[in-house]
């Protein structure tokens, strides 16, 4: 798992885990909390985190842990997945974004604070 910073418009490592492919077996869900978590403990207070993943990282589980970190996080899934609003709409996650891609009928937030379980998508 690899983290990057924000410098200059340019992404930068900050923080790599270099495990063994056999240890990750049933483990790396365990390995992935463990690196957010060396992560957190490394940055200064007040740092802002946002987590980029593909769509093999799209888990609740992750999202809420996430979320406890006080992270904010860009994670894709398959369209097929199904999304509640805030509001209670469900639709299929494809649904949400236009045909180009950009997020235009995501339901948006009021404030900024952490995305609820049901905005997850659109945060």
């Amino acid at each position: 798992m690899e983290h990057e910073y924000e410098s200059e418009r340019e992404p930068r490592s900050i923080l790599q885990e270099a495990v063994d492919k056999d240890e990750l077996k049933n483990q790396r869900n365990d390995f992935e909390d463990l690196c957010l978590s060396r992560l957190k403990a490394l940055l200064p207070e007040g740092v802002a985190v946002t987590v980029l993943a593909d769509r093999g990282f799209g888990d609740v589980k992750l999202f809420e842990f996430l979320e406890s970190l006080g992270f904010r996080y860009v994670i894709r899934f398959r369209g097929a997945i199904h999304v509640t609003a805030a509001e209670g709409e469900t639709r299929l996650a494809a649904d949400w974004v236009g045909k180009d891609g950009r997020r235009e009928n995501c339901p948006t937030r009021k404030s900024p604070r952490p995305a609820t379980k049901s905005e997850r998508s659109c945060a």
